[in-house]
């Protein structure tokens, strides 16, 4: 269904319906903190920095996205389309591309789905 704006507390639907949610459309942004770490020959802080996979741990969630790449949680099959797309509980895990100096992972979402993001494992490579 379309967006509904509300009049006099109320919403008009464009069909009838049984079961409706209702709340505030907001868009999910989560970015870490620039991933550092030492080791034998000093801090990597300085270094070009590649993140090359993110394992997200996630828990009844659905429709994010890590650096912009859409998680995939699709289903294939008969009796599929016209279905609301089913939470995801486990871990996903992306391979991430490019390097830069600051190594930070970003989770975005824009549609108004469930998301409980429960940890998040970045692989990190240094080069220099």
């Amino acid at each position: 269904m379309a967006n509904a704006t509300p009049s006099s507390g109320a919403i008009t639907l464009a069909r009838t319906a049984t079961n409706i949610e209702v709340g505030i459309n907001f868009d999910v942004t989560i970015k870490t903190m620039p991933a550092s770490v030492t080791i034998d020959t000093g801090p990597v802080s300085v270094k070009k920095r590649r993140i090359s996979r993110v394992s997200a741990q996630l828990h009844q969630s659905s429709g994010l996205k890590i650096n912009g790449k859409a998680v995939p949680n699709k289903n294939f099959g008969a009796n599929i389309l016209g279905q609301a797309p089913e939470s995801f509980t486990g871990i996903k895990t992306l391979p991430v591309l490019g390097y830069s100096k600051t190594a930070q992972v970003t989770i975005t979402q824009t549609d108004p789905l469930p998301l409980t993001l429960l940890g998040l494992t970045v692989e990190l490579q240094v080069t220099g």
